[in-house]
C-alpha cells in the first residue's frame, strides 16, 4: 500500500522481506464501509517470478470481493480459494489470513487458511486464532470457519508468514513460533508501539539463524489496539 494504516484505536505496523529478488509473501490493508479496517497476509507456495504472478492475481481479486457486502469473510475465502484452484498449477496455492476490525464494535475477526496462526494477546492471556481451513487453491470446494473476538484497549495481534516463524540456523533448528509469543507477551505488557513490536520480531528472526542465509521471505504484520 501507498498509504500508513488508519483506523479508529489502531496502531499497525508491518515488515516485509523477500528471500530473493522477488518474493512470493503478500500483504495488504485497506479502509472499508463504517470505518473498517480489511488486512491481509499471505505465502504463495515457492519463490520468484511465478509465486509473485500469483499474489498479483489474488491482488486483484480480493478487494472486489471484500467489497462485496452480502459476502462473510469465509466466504469471501471460499472464492478465492476456488479462483486461485481454477487459475494456477496445481502444485501453487497460497496460505493467507484474512481479517476484519471493526472500531465501533471492538470486534474482530479473522479467517486462516492454513497459515501460521496469528497470535492474539488479549486480557493478559493468549489466544491463537486458527479456525479456518485449508490453504486456498489446494482443495475444490474448500470450506471456512472464522475467528471472532472482541478487541480491549491494549490488546496486541500479531501475524508473520512461516519465513519468520521457521527462520532456520546452519544446524536446521527452526526459531519457532514460542519465540514470537514470548516476545509478543511481553510487548503487549510494556504497552510497545506496533513498529517496535515488528522490528523486535524481524531482528530475532535475523539473529537465530547466526549467519546462515535467509531460506524464505519474512513479513510481520502487528496490530496494537490503543482504545
Amino acid at each position: 500500500p501507498k498509504y500508513p494504516a488508519q483506523a479508529a484505536g489502531l496502531d499497525f505496523a508491518v515488515n516485509c522481506l523477500p528471500a530473493q529478488a522477488v518474493g512470493g509473501d503478500y500483504y495488504n490493508y485497506w479502509q472499508g464501509s463504517g470505518g473498517a479496517f480489511h488486512f491481509v497476509l499471505g505465502d504463495v507456495s515457492g519463490k520468484g517470478i511465478a509465486a509473485a504472478l500469483l499474489m498479483a492475481r489474488i491482488q486483484a481479486t480480493l478487494n472486489g470481493l471484500v467489497a462485496r457486502r452480502e459476502l462473510s469473510l469465509e466466504n469471501v475465502m471460499g472464492e478465492l480459494s476456488l479462483l486461485v484452484l481454477e487459475g494456477s498449477m496445481p502444485e501453487r496455492y497460497t496460505t493467507l489470513i484474512l481479517g476484519t476490525y471493526e472500531p465501533s464494535r471492538r470486534r474482530l475477526c479473522v479467517v486462516n487458511a492454513g497459515h501460521v496462526p496469528p497470535v492474539l494477546i488479549t486480557g493478559g492471556q493468549v489466544v491463537r486464532l486458527e479456525a479456518g481451513g485449508f490453504p486456498a487453491g489446494l482443495l475444490p470446494d474448500s470450506q471456512y470457519e472464522s475467528n471472532n473476538v472482541s478487541i480491549e484497549p491494549g490488546d496486541l495481534l500479531v501475524c508473520v508468514s512461516d519465513g519468520v516463524s521457521e527462520a532456520m540456523n546452519s544446524e536446521e533448528q527452526s526459531w519457532a513460533e514460542d519465540a514470537i509469543t514470548a516476545i509478543a507477551i511481553d510487548a503487549a505488557a510494556s504497552a510497545d508501539e506496533a513498529a517496535a513490536v515488528s522490528e523486535r520480531l524481524v531482528q530475532g528472526a535475523h539473529a537465530f539463524p547466526a549467519g546462515a542465509p535467509q531460506h524464505d521471505d519474512m513479513t510481520v504484520m502487528v496490530l496494537r489496539f490503543t482504545q
